[in-house]
């Protein structure tokens, strides 16, 4: 008769942790590969020890006009033949026709 395998039974609690603390220091998957643990039960005791789990946001600032508090901003400058020069400078999200006042600044030029 062959001989069979003693049954699985789970890892207890305290190695888990001491597993955890390995693993935030050397790494999830180098622990959980040394080891032979599976490596999303390590990784999420690892967070749980950590304090990192999903948490809600204390505070959300909501900015007018979107999520960005980055403004879009552009530099134009047009310079003719005869050496006039145009600069627009453009900040926030409603920009003029830009076409149309470089075609004035050239029609409007002897």
């Amino acid at each position: 008769m062959a001989p069979t395998a003693p049954p699985r039974t789970l890892i207890p609690e305290e190695l888990w942790r001491e597993a955890a603390q390995l693993a935030s220091t050397h790494g999830i998957n180098r622990t959980a590969r040394a080891l032979r643990l599976d490596y999303y039960s390590l990784k999420k005791r690892v967070a749980a020890a950590a304090g990192t789990g999903q948490r809600t946001p204390e505070f959300v600032e909501i900015l007018p006009g979107g999520l960005s508090a980055a403004r879009p901003e552009c530099l134009i400058e047009v310079e003719d033949p005869g050496g006039a020069k145009l600069r627009i400078h453009l900040q926030g999200e409603a920009f003029p026709d830009v076409a149309a006042l470089t075609r004035a600044f050239r029609e409007c030029r002897p």
